[in-house]
């Protein structure tokens, strides 16, 4: 093959890598092309033209495989970024249910507590009131005793009378006494029972209260990792997309445009940031019930 004529095939394979039908380089003729490099009689590879188009050529070949990563990384990226950010909105949305449901776990728990409090003084003091009574009617129980005794030989006179009331006023009282003793009895039973429920119902809140602020620390553990990742992604599909605005790769542009690219802004309408996860020093604070 004559120089002119080496020139001219270079230039006709130069000419035939702009053609494209919708604007971009295709990558069969691309493939064309390195073949048609490849039958370029060596013989001629030392005339100054062929040689500059040899290597527009090779140089073209290593852009398009570089653009071609380029535009796999930013959709591979982009596919998972979509996962990790679906996974994190449906923990969003869980953490969002769990911290009032917490919290008015929390509320009940603290009013169950103060009542569990209130009647376990209420059985204290009925505790008291009934030990307190046993001792009067010990004392009773040995004035009666005495009285027995002493009145034993009175029969007549100012002696029988003084036991008469006497025997009187300790049947009176231990009648009253036996009163005291049955209320005593009956409020204690009933604070033991009221008592006894409220410390079930205190312990089967306190075990699913334990649970969902076990989930909820788990779910916003999970988010913030999510959170990270998608982060970390995003960053790397901004500089993607900018670089391959800079190198005017088509291919690697349609797929940022996929994403909703917005170069000025540097955000992806198709890829909304996921909220920010906020706690409060004061919900941190609170921590698990005690059983």
């Amino acid at each position: 093959m004559s120089a002119n004529g080496s020139e001219a095939y270079v230039a006709k394979c130069s000419t035939a890598i702009r053609i494209s039908a919708n604007g971009k380089t295709s990558r069969v003729i691309g493939s064309a092309y390195r073949r048609n490099i490849s039958v370029l009689p060596k013989a001629n590879w030392h005339r100054p033209a062929a040689a500059a188009a040899l290597f527009a050529l090779l140089l073209m070949g290593s852009s398009t495989e570089a653009a071609e990563t380029r535009a796999r990384q930013i959709r591979v990226a982009a596919e998972d970024m979509t996962v990790d950010a679906s996974k994190a909105r449906k923990l969003f949305a869980r953490i969002e249910e769990l911290t009032p449901l917490n919290g008015e776990r929390k509320r009940v728990y603290a009013e169950r507590e103060a009542t569990i409090k209130e009647l376990q003084l209420r059985l204290d003091a009925a505790n008291d009131r009934g030990r307190d009574h046993q001792r009067e009617l010990a004392a009773l129980a040995e004035r009666a005793e005495a009285q027995i005794k002493r009145c034993a030989d009175a029969v007549r006179g100012e002696s029988y009378r003084r036991c008469a009331r006497d025997k009187d006023q300790i049947a009176a009282r231990q009648a009253e006494l036996d009163r005291i003793t049955d209320k005593i009895s009956a409020d204690r039973k009933a604070t033991i029972s009221m008592l006894s429920a409220k410390l079930e119902e205190h312990t089967a809140l306190a075990e699913l209260l334990g649970q969902s602020i076990d989930e909820l620390e788990q779910a916003q553990i999970e988010y913030s990792q999510l959170f990270q990742r998608v982060q970390a992604v995003r960053k790397q599909l901004v500089a993607l997309c900018a670089a391959s605005e800079t190198a005017a790769e088509l291919d690697a542009m349609n797929a940022c445009a996929d994403l909703g690219w917005e170069s000025r802004t540097k955000t992806f309408a198709q890829l909304p940031p996921l909220p920010r996860l906020v706690r409060s020093k004061k919900e941190n604070d609170r921590g698990k019930p005690t059983k």
